[in-house]
């Protein structure tokens, strides 16, 4: 027996897809786009990760080991 998908997931997967691609349009980069991808997917996954408080200071001491600037967009 399966359970199909219902369309406003499907939808919805879409509607982020296209946000993604939008927001990386401008950018030749395949690497960034799976990460953003790889983000959207796990964003459950990240928001429990995010209950921790060390996790932020983790995530800033990755970027602070990285000389790169980086563009942040919020939209």
């Amino acid at each position: 027996m399966t359970i199909p998908a219902t369309s406003a997931s499907v939808e919805q997967s879409f509607s982020v897809l296209k946000q993604i691609k939008n927001f990386v349009r401008n950018s030749t980069s395949q690497e960034m786009l799976a990460n953003l991808a790889i983000l959207s997917i796990e964003k459950e996954l990240i928001k429990e990760m995010s209950e921790n408080t060390s996790f932020y200071e983790s995530v800033i001491n990755e970027f602070a080991k990285d000389d790169t600037i980086i563009e942040l967009h919020y939209k």
